[in-house]
């Protein structure tokens, strides 16, 4: 009997993404106009140097690279699932902007100081224990420059009787197998944020995606 997967560690991570990575395509689809939000909201299109945490199977980079002109740089995906991280550099073997990277321990994101205009962060946060959320975020500040932007989507708490349904069932499913949602929690990344004296919210917005509601942020380095 397999033991249940230990809020925010990252082997627990890596293992369940190895094995139900796949499966990845049916949110990605099903939360097509949430990323849509974000890149509108974040204006990904006039970013220079990209850091994409948790890229999953890249359907956040296509659309930047669809999307962006001449001007994008780079782009950093990174992934604690080596067979995603394979699966990403296949995908993108051909745009020499792209690099992916394996995220193999808790240390500092390997990226220079104020090297990045865009801190991207999707649907992450909620797996992660209250240690590497405060982590993340240190990446994030250290990795932007001045007035750069920390972008995120985030399952938080329901305020309304569907979405409250939803997360009953997604709790259901913990009792019975831990590793059916790998112990993922709704977060209030704004109330995080409005807190932290190193970021300016520049939008917040609270759309329901499937009978979830997810946050879209986005934040300023000041």
């Amino acid at each position: 009997m397999k033991s249940p997967p230990r809020e925010g560690e990252l082997g627990d991570i890596r293992a369940y993404f190895n094995r139900f990575g796949k499966l990845l395509l049916i949110p990605n689809v099903m939360d097509a106009f949430l990323y849509t939000r974000l890149a509108a909201a974040a204006r990904l299109r006039d970013a220079r140097r990209i850091l994409d945490m948790g890229a999953g199977r890249g359907v956040l980079a296509r659309r930047i690279l669809k999307d962006s002109p001449p001007r994008l740089q780079q782009l950093v995906l990174t992934e604690a699932s080596d067979r995603l991280a394979a699966a990403l550099r296949r995908r993108f073997a051909h745009e020499p902007r792209v690099t992916v990277t394996v995220v193999d321990d808790d240390r500092p994101l390997p990226f220079p100081d104020a090297s990045l205009d865009r801190f991207v962060c999707c649907f992450v946060l909620e797996i992660l224990s209250e240690e590497m959320r405060h982590a993340a975020l240190d990446d994030a500040f250290r990795l932007l420059g001045e007035g750069g932007l920390f972008c995120a989507l985030a399952v938080t708490d329901a305020h309304d009787t569907i979405a409250r349904m939803v997360g009953g069932g997604v709790r259901l499913l913990q009792r019975i197998d831990p590793w059916l949602a790998l112990g993922a929690r709704s977060v209030d990344l704004a109330g995080r944020l409005e807190a932290d004296a190193r970021w300016r919210i520049v939008t917040c917005e609270t759309p329901r995606s499937t009978g979830c509601n997810t946050q879209v942020i986005v934040a300023c380095r000041r």
